[in-house]
């Protein structure tokens, strides 16, 4: 190889993923040997003739349905991107001198088909550190059968695909098509770049991959609009199929989107994101800071249906709540902060909130050692302040949740090391769980009966049934374990760690154990909301259907109740006339006879 040595580099790729796809992708290894072809991907690395290594960083990666997979990044020298032991493409960035500067690095994005085979690779680059960091396959559909490769990153200067010249480092946003092999001629359908005026530091990207700023959040809208999130400031930029701006594209409201919020304790701060795709990938949004007068924060609750965030402050001793923004395109967000409840005669300490949506009611427990601790709830504008369960039940009520199906409200107990469970008036009180060892987070899945909780003593995430039997744990070896939150459509459950600072994702039996988001400090409470479901007037019990167990709506109906839930269509107004009377009986008869 004419006195060139050859080494193959190991590509750490899952670490460094910060792409939001469509398609799910094929299972990778942590780190995957350059020469392990056979359905592990990965990237070889050849030097130069002057002996100088080149290098090497994949930034993000994405599927196709078909399973071919498109990795993205940076690269300086010479670099061999076919990972066949015979085969070769060997591409040198443009300012590839003899000593090799930190700033001097291109971007790449190479295809690797799903047999194996290589698909070829885009380079490009003029000066300074060039990369791609973010990349997501837009699947074909109705509108459009082509199937396209979005890619996102920062360049200096210009770039041979059109962009430039630059205010500094700037974001570029570039369309691909996918299923042709990738080469020097791939270039993008269209390629968008935004002002940033960032000079980031000589030997960031190449010495620390995840300091300064670059784009953190890619994806598309239901009408396959690109959305596209900068970093920081949470602002978002949105281009239609054809790269042209799209300031006034219709975003789906806050109750058709899975949303992730969190409070973070150390920097106080409210946050919420949309979880996973095919939405945006997580992009949070900063709803309320230090600036609203945030003091001490230790839990949270998302109403997506209502569009409201609820946290509790225990410094300031406040509960409070603020509108959620749609967080797929409102640049001009203000939260609207209301105090619901107030003052050291209402709240000690507050702990944990757990919100009953439908029945218009907000539940918290309260740790002070004082007579208000225990379990509270108010209704969901502050009123009615009632203690459900006193000081004399409720030792030391931390993690809460709900089991409205069963009408049952849940809480640990870190110092009695316990699980109790009460009716949601407060009555029957009685132990679900003893003999623990510091539970503190909880989760209820009450359609697969069982309930979550995270066990700082043991470094343990648990479960079991909601009776208390059947004791699993699912993970183990957490160093701190606190908040502990459910996605039971997708089967996942969710927990922070505030030693590690992150926030971790697994399924329901604790398989598959990922970080979700990492440089999380002090995540002391989260909240998942899920996509509100279709209400069908008549369906009382919920289940989408139309049947004699809903015969609570036929007496709402006689009586003339608005049986309501918030946000919803009336369930006892069965003809949808707008009224619950007499007339919604006979529909009512007329849909189940037949």
């Amino acid at each position: 190889m004419n006195g060139r040595t050859l080494a193959r580099r190991v590509a750490c790729v899952a670490p460094l993923l910060t792409a939001a796809f469509r398609a799910p992708a094929p299972a990778l290894a942590q780190c995957v040997d350059a020469g392990q072809i056979g359905g592990a991907w990965a990237l070889q690395v050849d030097s130069q003739d002057t002996g100088t290594l080149g290098d090497l960083v994949p930034m993000g990666y994405a599927a196709t349905s078909d399973g071919d997979v498109f990795v993205v990044g940076g690269f300086r020298g010479l670099v061999d991107f076919d990972p066949s032991p015979t085969g070769a493409d060997l591409r040198e960035s443009i300012m590839s001198f003899d000593n090799l500067a930190d700033n001097e690095w291109d971007l790449f994005v190479t295809r690797l088909n799903a047999d194996g085979s290589y698909g070829g690779t885009y380079v490009d680059g003029f000066w300074w550190a060039d990369a791609a960091t973010l990349v997501a396959v837009d699947p074909p559909d109705e509108l459009d059968p082509g199937c396209y490769v979005i890619v996102a990153g920062y360049f200096r200067d210009f770039l041979a695909a059109g962009a430039g010249p630059s205010e500094g480092r700037d974001i570029f946003v570039a369309k691909f098509l996918a299923d042709v092999s990738f080469g020097e001629s791939s270039f993008p359908l269209w390629i968008r770049t935004i002002s940033n005026n960032d000079a980031a530091p000589a030997g960031c990207f190449a010495s620390t991959p995840t300091c300064g700023d670059w784009p953190l959040g890619l994806g598309f809208d239901p009408i396959d609009n690109v959305t596209f999130c900068l970093p920081n400031a949470g602002e978002i930029a949105k281009f239609d199929p054809d790269g042209f701006d799209c300031p006034g594209c219709e975003y789906p409201p806050p109750s058709t989107l899975s949303l992730l919020s969190w409070v973070d304790a150390s920097d106080l701060q409210i946050l919420a994101g949309v979880l996973d795709p095919p939405n945006l990938g997580l992009c949070p949004r900063t709803l309320a800071d230090g600036g609203d007068g945030l003091m001490t924060l230790q839990a949270i609750a998302i109403d997506a249906v209502g569009e409201q965030v609820y946290w509790a402050d225990s410094a300031a001793r406040k509960i409070q709540r603020a509108n959620l923004p749609n967080l797929r395109g409102d640049l001009s967000y203000q939260p609207q902060i209301a105090t619901l409840v107030s003052g050291s005669l209402n709240l000690g300490t507050p702990a944990a909130l757990a919100l009953d949506a439908v029945g218009g009611k907000l539940y918290w427990s309260d740790i002070q050692q004082s007579g208000l601790r225990g379990i509270h709830r108010v209704n969901v504008d502050g009123s009615n302040h009632e203690i459900v369960v006193g000081p004399a039940l409720a030792q030391s009520p931390r993690g809460i949740a709900l089991d409205l199906t069963a009408s049952k409200v849940y809480w640990t107990e870190s110092t009695t090391h316990k699980i109790k469970r009460a009716n949601l008036n407060g009555g029957g009180v009685e132990d679900v769980l003893t003999g623990l060892s510091f539970p503190y987070g909880l989760a209820i899945d009450a359609a697969g009966g069982r309930l979550f909780w995270s066990s700082v003593g043991t470094g343990q995430v648990r479960r079991a049934n909601l009776d208390g039997s059947e004791i699993q744990t699912i993970v183990s070896n957490q160093p701190n374990p606190l908040a502990v939150t459910l996605d039971p459509v997708e089967g996942k459950v969710y927990w922070s760690d505030t030693i590690d600072d992150v926030i971790r994702r697994a399924d329901l039996d604790g398989s598959n154990v990922e970080d979700y988001l990492t440089d999380r400090p002090e995540v002391a409470g989260m909240a998942i909301a899920l996509p509100a479901p279709e209400l069908v007037p008549g369906d009382c019990d919920g289940n989408g259907l139309v049947e004699f167990a809903d015969t609570p709506c036929l007496v709402d109906a006689l009586i003339g109740v608005d049986t309501n839930p918030p946000g919803g269509i009336a369930r006892s107004d069965v003809n949808e006339d707008g009224l619950s009377n007499g007339a919604d009986v006979q529909f009512f008869v007329e849909l189940l006879l037949p």
